[in-house]
């Protein structure tokens, strides 16, 4: 089934040339989030490239051009639907455009009505949007809020999203306090709904599920660490992998093989282990700092995975009760779409601490760590952690998670006291900044609070 369509993706690449350089074939693998991963089944249409990859994970290549197009496409469209929603209402003002100055986003479509009682402010996220946009779309809403309530007389803000984004977003939005209206809406039939926040954390009518740690280390994986352990054993995402500065270098693959070599995967058996040694020595050679070749991949790949490998390693310089017990990129399934979370840690009394991190200035900082929190949250209240052999030697407080946000210390975005001012003030997190050059070695510089 995969190779019918081999034929027409090497044309459409042909055809986009600037998609070229995240596909590789022999085998067939693309870069997503930071990963080669193997293709299972693909899809070629005019819209882009359909890519799954097993266990339901999917993502899609669009051009970029397409992009716009398909924006453009739906964007009357939107209109109508707003227009449904604001029945007598006029329409003062569209805006649809990149605006970096507000930190407004052309994936977002903001519109500004009035009526004779009220003027009103619309986000809406097109269909097709990614839910990853979620973040996002929540400081596009605070930023637009923050700049039209106090001189455009905007009575409160509605947020518009498409039907897929399902109602995780109003989990979100309950912790804002500014006057949001969340809606739902699908363009086919041009119909809107009121998206409630939910009391708990739900998914319309979908659990979230939690996959399962993996207690069995592959005995090859095992012998290796021990001969190299300047390396970091990690169970990752569902599989055990041994990394170096955040880059696996060997991992389990399909049928209990293990692979090596992100830039040409090959499997590791008796006839392999010196090409093996041949990768690691490359590896260590360039992914280091000062970087002897600074645009090479080995350094360039996965700078969050580097800042990540560097705090498993010392994550109690945030707080010494934290135990050695970490676990990385824990994966949970909700909904048809897979999250998983950074670093997720306990401290001595059996406390959860979720650790948020972004190298690099980010203004979804705030609200990707509250999204992840919030899982834990629903996780922990179930028990789900003990079921899946998580924390197995602590007895788990049934308390509101520790959130912990951490940056080198000029990363924070200047902007991020904004996003603090309206949120809750029960909401509760601490932020850690570190040394800008990291990579020399990690230092704890300060630890504080967002003041608005």
């Amino acid at each position: 089934m995969l190779k019918e369509h081999v034929d027409a993706l090497r044309d459409y690449l042909r055809c986009h040339p600037e998609l070229s350089w995240r596909v590789r074939f022999d085998p067939l693998r693309v870069l997503t989030g930071g990963r080669w991963k193997r293709v299972r089944s693909l899809k070629v249409s005019a819209s882009g490239i359909e890519l799954e990859f097993g266990r339901s994970s999917k993502t899609k290549l669009v051009p970029e051009g397409r992009v716009t197009s398909l924006r453009m496409d739906q964007r009357d469209r939107l209109i109508q639907v707003i227009q449904i929603l604001f029945c007598g209402y006029r329409v003062v003002r569209i805006l649809a455009r990149t605006d970096r100055l507000r930190y407004q986003s052309a994936a977002f479509l903001r519109v500004i009505l009035e009526s004779a009682n009220e003027r009103v402010a619309v986000l809406a996220a097109y269909e097709g949007e990614p839910a990853e946009s979620r973040s996002r779309f929540l400081v596009s809403l605070v930023m637009w809020w923050d700049e039209l309530a106090p001189s455009e007389g905007i009575a409160r803000i509605v947020g518009l999203v498409p039907e897929s984004w399902g109602s995780a977003i109003a989990q979100d939005v309950s912790a804002l306090r500014i006057p949001v209206n969340l809606y739902w809406f699908r363009l086919n039939d041009l119909a809107v709904q009121p998206l409630d926040s939910p009391g708990g954390l739900s998914e319309v009518g979908s659990p979230y599920v939690i996959f399962p740690s993996s207690p069995v280390l592959p005995t090859l994986l095992k012998s290796l660490h021990a001969d190299y352990p300047e390396l970091d054993l990690i169970y990752r995402k569902n599989r055990w992998e041994l990394c170096f500065r955040g880059l696996p270098v060997i991992w389990e693959a399909c049928e209990g093989k293990l692979d090596f070599d992100h830039v040409e995967p090959r499997s590791l058996d008796s006839g392999r282990i010196e090409s093996f040694q041949r990768h690691l020595e490359q590896v260590k050679r360039f992914r280091c700092f000062p970087p002897i070749e600074p645009g090479h991949f080995f350094y360039t790949f996965g700078r969050e995975k580097w800042f990540e490998s560097l705090l498993i390693r010392r994550h109690r310089l945030l707080n010494p009760d934290l135990t050695d017990e970490i676990y990385c990129q824990v994966p949970t399934w909700v909904g048809g779409e897979r999250k998983v979370l950074d670093l997720l840690t306990v401290t001595r009394e059996g406390r959860l601490a979720v650790l948020e991190l972004k190298p690099q200035k980010d203004l979804t900082l705030v609200f990707q760590g509250l999204e992840y929190w919030n899982r834990v949250v629903y996780h922990l209240k179930h028990q789900d952690f003990q079921k899946a052999g998580y924390f197995t030697d602590h007895r788990l407080q049934n308390v509101p998670p520790l959130l912990y946000l951490v940056s080198p210390l000029f990363e924070f975005h200047r902007l991020l006291p904004v996003i603090r001012r309206h949120l809750d003030p029960g909401v509760k997190f601490e932020c850690f900044g570190t040394n800008q050059d990291w990579r020399r070695g990690l230092k704890l510089l300060r630890r504080f609070q967002l003041h608005t």
